[in-house]
């Protein structure tokens, strides 16, 4: 990966097993188009058995992009605040003003917790 994009970056989270990770193109598009992010996972539905998470964001053409990809092995609040606390330092961007997600308590607490200037 890192041929092809030398600025991919990844994180481990070796305790439970997840990962993150971006592109050297996810930097830029979350500093111009990351006023609003959404992040929404599946539920276990992948070969793996992990919630698989996308960080998504809308560029000036209304067009989806994506600024991070997560494979998270549960989805507690201390793996939450890990993955937005490690995204967003691997990303150096702001964080965003408005957060959309799923309704799980579990996600409103850690966004609380790593993002208290972020609406959600």
């Amino acid at each position: 990966m890192r041929v092809a994009d030398p600025e991919f970056t990844y994180s481990v989270q070796v305790d439970n097993e997840s990962r993150v990770w971006r592109t050297g193109k996810s930097c830029e598009q979350l500093k111009c188009f990351g006023d609003v992010v959404t992040f929404d996972s599946t539920y276990r539905t992948n070969l793996y058995d992990m919630p698989f998470g996308l960080f998504v964001g809308v560029n000036n053409h209304f067009q989806s992009v994506i600024i991070g990809v997560v494979l998270l092995r549960d989805e507690t609040v201390d793996t939450l605040q890990w993955l937005f606390t490690e995204f967003f330092c691997m990303v150096g961007g702001p964080q965003p003003k408005t957060m959309l997600t799923d309704q799980v308590r579990a996600t409103e607490v850690a966004i609380a917790e790593v993002m208290p200037n972020t609406t959600h």
